[in-house]
């Protein structure tokens, strides 16, 4: 749209640079051991069944104030910035008067570690005895949602997210609560993921050109959130179908998945096309089209790519009702949506997509219609534009203020001693346990 950005990122992602990205460089981390060994012992070992989805302490960040990109900047736009940016990295950038605009992609922001609840509503008060880690921790998600409350509520920060439901989530939130929280969905590149004739598609992915196509994929299947447990369920009780196991013996119905599928899926034991893990953006436009049924048994998500890309290669979708799934899928439109995690629901719609070939047709057309609509990148951008001129200009900072950024904010700050010791005689009682003969009393 002719406005100037730069694209800063963590230096663990030097890949990415290219023309408009800027790795940051020259900038410490203060605590940066501490947090990882907080990370390491204190919320990785001790996770619940609960979940397994990342959940993080969002420590350490780094003083973004020293930055030359971001004392140019007329805004300040936030992605997934975890141990880039933490609560007092915000604070400071806050009162050195830079507008920011924050954009949600996970529930991290709001809440006291977990990137998705799973259900619990903590967020909207206090993280107190977290039901993701084991109970003598639950101290630190309780400090670290009462710091971000106390140094970014009401601090003006524009809030946007992709999805209606991260929406809600945020505006009830302690931290974001009564802040101003835009829905903006993702972009999709319409001109890469586009219809294609499927026979085409088919044969060159090595699949039969003829008959229902089932796609399904993650990039890590074993998350529980993805619901793969679910959709195992679903498939197993398709494949007692008598007419689906003999279509599917006799390959006019095939299956097939991307990205690393879970323990479940690999002992179906029905015959699953594995394209594995795709590095090409062609050759994922190519798997989507060629599907006539994608499968999103995801329990919790917020706006998938994948839905995104699959809609808008012309693939209607077969997906739990949860998150920001049903802003775009439209029962019996441009797809089928059943209840969460109900593997029978979602089995029958699975079976009846199978059975209406003329349907799924117009469902194509509709796919693609509902993407080109509301998703195009230049709507994005404009959404954007239209965020960042309404915002002021940035105030500069009065002398003297702000001269010091703590590493850490005040009731992590207080628990950083009890933390960094239990962490310590963790390590030291692994250590005995190795021992030959004190082990075993230990």
């Amino acid at each position: 749209m002719g406005h100037r950005s730069l694209l800063l990122v963590d230096p663990a992602n030097r890949e990415m640079v290219e023309e408009g990205v800027e790795v940051i460089s020259g900038v410490e981390r203060p605590g940066g051991k501490i947090a990882d060994m907080i990370q390491r012992d204190c919320i990785r070992h001790r996770r619940t069944p609960v979940s397994n989805t990342f959940f993080s302490a969002g420590y350490p960040g780094i003083d973004l104030r020293l930055l030359p990109a971001i004392q140019e900047a007329d805004v300040v736009h936030f992605h997934w910035v975890l141990g880039l940016v933490s609560p007092p990295a915000v604070s400071a950038l806050l009162a050195a008067g830079k507008p920011i605009v924050w954009t949600l992609h996970d529930q991290r922001p709001f809440t006291g570690g977990c990137h998705f609840s799973a259900g619990c509503r903590k967020f909207e008060r206090a993280c107190v005895k977290c039901p993701q880690i084991l109970e003598d921790t639950r101290w630190l998600p309780e400090a670290n949602l009462a710091d971000e409350v106390f140094l970014l509520r009401s601090r003006g920060i524009h809030i946007v997210s992709p999805s209606q439901w991260l929406a809600d989530c945020a505006a009830a939130s302690a931290v974001f609560k009564g802040g101003p929280i835009h829905v903006i969905p993702y972009g999709v590149e319409t001109d890469l993921f586009r219809p294609m004739e499927k026979a085409t598609a088919r044969k060159d992915l090595g699949l039969p050109p003829d008959g229902f196509h089932i796609l399904f994929g993650a990039d890590y299947g074993a998350e529980k959130r993805k619901g793969f447990c679910e959709l195992s369920a679903a498939l197993r009780q398709c494949f007692e179908n008598a007419e689906f196991a003999q279509r599917l013996k006799e390959g006019s119905i095939t299956l097939s998945y991307f990205g690393r599928a879970s323990q479940e899926i690999e002992d179906l034991g029905m015959p699953i096309h594995a394209h594995g893990h795709i590095a090409s953006d062609e050759k994922m436009a190519k798997i989507y089209a060629s599907a006539s049924l994608y499968l999103l048994p995801s329990l919790e998500d917020n706006l998938p790519n994948t839905l995104l890309e699959c809609l808008s290669s012309g693939t209607p979708v077969a997906a739990f009702r949860t998150g920001g799934i049903p802003d775009l899928v439209k029962d019996q439109t441009n797809g089928w949506l059943v209840p969460t995690g109900n593997a029978c629901a979602l089995a029958e719609a699975i079976l009846d997509a199978s059975r209406k070939p003329e349907l799924l047709v117009s469902m194509a057309v509709e796919s693609r219609r509902a993407i080109e609509n509301t998703h195009s990148l230049a709507a994005q951008a404009a959404s954007y534009a239209q965020i960042y001129e309404s915002m002021r200009p940035p105030h500069p900072v009065a002398n003297g203020a702000y001269e010091f950024m703590p590493a850490f904010a005040p009731a992590v700050r207080r628990l950083l001693p009890f933390l960094v010791f239990r962490s310590q005689c963790e390590r030291l009682r692994n250590r005995i346990r190795g021992l030959p003969l004190v082990g075993r009393f230990v």
